[in-house]
């Protein structure tokens, strides 16, 4: 997909930090703390589609929820716009909502199976007091022509659709007060392969046709490829690379970046692609102690150096590149 002109930046988080604490665990005495974001820090651009990317238990969907306030941060900021939304009140924090909507992973359990499809859509407008009944319904079916469903789908129920479809609703749903922001939280990896095309397709489509910056939250690096501008690649909760699509997709710095893709099927099996694999075992968020690098015990190219010292993201030698790594080369 070709990039989009990005203008000033919409949305920012500067040094994001979530621990969540456990008080009790069969077997166990005391409380055990899980860092689930460790300084986040990430620039979104006005028209922009960024991909989030990361392992599952990375800390990309609370690092999208803490970029709206769902999840409380415990420290650092968020501005949109400039504007540090970090201490507003819940009335303040009101209009917030109604510029930055979500887009859930589950398409059955985001949805009230108690309302019809006409309610699920129009709730937000009334919440909001956005317009009259009638108008709400006249919204709502406009919106389910838009992303490819008809009027007939106001009166029925959620378990009445296919899974694509009910994603479909979830679109509109978080259309339907003319939002600035969309934050997609693994909005496809419940779908079958051929459903994601479709509904990345559609988000392709309402992206140009609203004007949208969204935050596409995903695993899977052949749709970041495909649909994103650029991408922030995230480690145990610290962005360790970002980048355009093609300068870190073409050009990976981060080891763990590397091997992600390396990671990523090919589909000529008649081209052989070298893998990169991580050392030692699966490190347990619930095990990480001691400073330096938060990805050194895994690292291939781990140095001496790398157990002392955490590095901070930084420019690169390539504009608009930037890396968390001491042995990157960059």
């Amino acid at each position: 997909m070709t990039n989009a002109e990005t203008g000033s930046t919409l949305i920012r988080s500067d040094n994001l930090c979530k621990t969540y604490v456990s008080n009790k665990f069969f077997l166990s005495k005391g409380s055990r703390s899980v860092a689930a974001l460790r300084n986040a820090s990430l620039a979104i651009h006005k028209g922009e589609v960024m991909g989030l990317v990361g392992e599952s238990g990375s800390g990309k969907s609370t690092f999208g929820r803490a970029l709206l306030r769902l999840t409380e941060p415990d420290s650092g900021k968020v501005f949109l716009d400039g504007i540090d939304i970090t201490k507003f009140s819940k009335q303040e924090m009101r209009s917030i909502r109604r510029r930055c909507q979500v887009i859930f992973q589950d398409p059955y359990s985001s949805l009230s199976p108690q309302m019809c499809i006409r309610n699920i859509i129009a709730e937000p407008l009334e919440i909001h007091g956005v317009g009259s009944s009638l108008s709400r319904t006249e919204r709502a079916a406009e919106l389910l022509e838009i992303v490819g469903l008809g009027d007939e789908c106001l009166q029925r129920y959620p378990h009445e659709f296919s899974g694509g479809q009910r994603q479909r609703i979830g679109i509109a749903r978080a259309l339907a007060l003319n939002p600035d922001f969309i934050l997609a939280d693994e909005a496809v990896s419940a779908l079958d392969v051929s459903l994601q095309a479709q509904i990345v397709n559609l988000l392709a489509d309402m992206r140009r046709r609203f004007s949208l910056t969204i935050l596409f939250i995903t695993h899977n690096l052949a749709l970041v490829q495909y649909f994103c501008d650029s991408v922030a690649v995230m480690y145990l909760g610290k962005i360790v690379e970002t980048g355009s699509v093609d300068e870190v997709c073409h050009h990976p710095l981060h080891p763990y970046t590397q091997i992600l893709l390396s990671s990523v099927p090919n589909p000529d099996p008649r081209q052989k692609r070298q893998r990169s694999f991580m050392k030692g075992e699966q490190i347990s968020p619930h095990n990480l102690s001691g400073g330096g690098c938060i990805f050194h015990r895994r690292c291939p190219r781990e140095k001496e150096e790398c157990s002392k010292f955490s590095p901070e993201l930084k420019e690169t030698t390539r504009p608009g590149h930037m890396v968390a790594c001491l042995s990157s080369g960059s």
